[in-house]
């Protein structure tokens, strides 16, 4: 079976849980000039939302087994043993102004390796025979289908849900359909109304995001 049918369940858990509309997910990969990438992931939802989003998770990740919810430090640290492609570096969980606060960092020492067992969902990374790197996909492949009860419902309560993938690159992003925040950094939005230069939550493109350095 290929290992990216093994996917980091808690990260599926909290993608389920943006279609509830209570979650903002930050995304934000970072490479340098040896060749490492550092990988944030950063999830905010309101705190009297954690019993139900909980139970909702688990409801929309029942195809992946065993069913997920939010992630906790001891699932988190089972994934990372399992897959020696990333280090966990931090995990933080924290209740701060209302809201729970996730953190996840971990680091990719060689990062082609890491892409090709699956461990991004919906994103694959090509060294061209140039040298160059292309990511490219979308982040919200993961997450099956919508019904169209579940598509009539989300469209009422995701309004405050966004999705945000951040790039930070070592030399100049050559090509790339992301805002430019900088010669080496580009970021992707997706949301229920997405502005110029966003993608739609419900109905985003099969491969949304590419950029090349």
């Amino acid at each position: 079976m290929p290992r990216a049918r093994h996917l980091p369940q808690f990260l599926l858990a909290v993608m389920f849980l943006l279609l509830t509309g209570c979650l903002t997910v930050e995304e934000s990969m970072k490479f340098d000039k040896h060749g490492i990438c550092i990988v944030t992931w950063r999830y905010t939802l309101p705190e009297s939302w954690v019993p139900t989003a909980e139970v909702f998770a688990r409801q929309l990740s029942q195809a992946v087994q065993p069913a997920v919810g939010l992630p906790e430090e001891q699932n988190v640290k089972a994934f990372f043993a399992d897959h020696p492609e990333l280090e966990l570096r931090q995990f933080r969980r924290q209740v701060k102004d209302g809201n729970l606060e996730i953190e996840i960092i971990a680091l990719a020492r060689k990062p082609l390796d890491a892409f090709e067992a699956g461990l991004f969902p919906g994103l694959t990374l090509q060294r061209d025979e140039l040298g160059d790197l292309t990511l490219r996909g979308n982040p919200l492949e993961s997450l099956r289908p919508l019904t169209s009860a579940e598509t009539e419902r989300f469209s009422t309560v995701l309004k405050d849900a966004s999705l945000t993938f951040s790039l930070q690159t070592p030399t100049e992003i050559l090509e790339g359909n992301g805002k430019r925040e900088a010669f080496n950094q580009s970021s992707w939005t997706w949301r229920l109304e997405p502005q110029q230069g966003e993608f739609s939550l419900l109905n985003p493109p099969a491969k949304p995001l590419t950029a090349k350095w």
